[in-house]
């Protein structure tokens, strides 16, 4: 074993013993690059997350292997390359990440990134992960403002932004629209921005701050008339909380 690699297992391991020490329940397993490829990374940790109860065991375990390895899903590695022993660096990446994942960190906030229709989004916390349902909401739009779509003078507004996904959406199918994206949060109207700047559709997007249950209506009135408005709000009974699973109820 080379010295540097000597020195990545000693990190590994004293990373180990101070989550022991904590209590937190981590597994450790000295684990050489050498041999170790793709394929027994995604084996092994699928084991780990469903010994400890993560949800979406295998699916974790492969994007996070995936991520390491610079590609979007784990199809995306290549056969070759999944049967490749993986370097040191991306032994502890892999590590590292699937350390959050078993403190039920998603997945999506660990890699810092998801996809949502054709665009890829960054993601970070306390921001809700746009769901499967949302792209559903966002193709019900579109068809309800088909007619719309040749229009210049089109306006959506859209309450509750989050990351912006449906906004975004919204814009990249209607190449005429503008869209209004408020939200509460200011975490919130930053990771909008963020991501229209990201897809290069800051310029037909108006992004406030604006809680509609108690900030002035006039802040709102002052931007014009729009042509349809969209919601997709958090909409759980507070009484169903304690069911969530840790991800959703953080």
């Amino acid at each position: 074993m080379s010295c540097s690699l000597s020195l990545q297992v000693m990190r590994l391991l004293l990373r180990c013993f101070v989550a022991r020490v904590a209590h937190t329940p981590v597994p450790c397993r000295r684990m050489g690059a050498t041999g170790m490829t793709p394929d027994k990374l995604v084996s092994y940790w699928q084991k780990v997350f469903h010994k400890y109860g993560i949800p979406e065991a295998k699916d974790s375990s492969r994007i996070l292997v995936a991520h390491a390895l610079g590609a979007k899903t784990f199809y995306g590695i290549g056969s070759r390359a999944a049967r490749s022993p993986v370097s040191a660096d991306q032994l502890l990446f892999v590590e590292k990440m699937a350390q959050q994942r078993l403190k039920r960190v998603p997945v999506q906030y660990i890699i810092g990134e998801w996809d949502f229709l054709d665009m890829t989004l960054e993601m970070r916390p306390p921001v809700l992960i746009p769901r499967p349902e949302t792209e559903e909401l966002v193709g019900l739009v579109i068809s309800d403002c088909e007619g719309l779509r040749h229009s210049s003078e089109t306006t959506i507004l859209e309450v509750g932004c989050g990351s912006g996904a449906v906004s975004l959406a919204l814009l990249r199918k209607f190449p005429q629209m503008r869209v209004i994206a408020i939200d509460k949060s200011e975490a919130a109207v930053s990771l909008t921005k963020d991501n229209a700047e990201r897809l290069g559709l800051r310029h037909r997007i108006h992004i406030l701050q604006h809680d509609i249950l108690t900030d002035p209506v006039e802040r709102l009135q002052d931007l014009g008339a729009v042509s349809a408005l969209v919601s997709n709000p958090p909409y759980i009974f507070t009484e169903d909380m304690t069911q969530l699973e840790p991800e959703i109820l953080r």
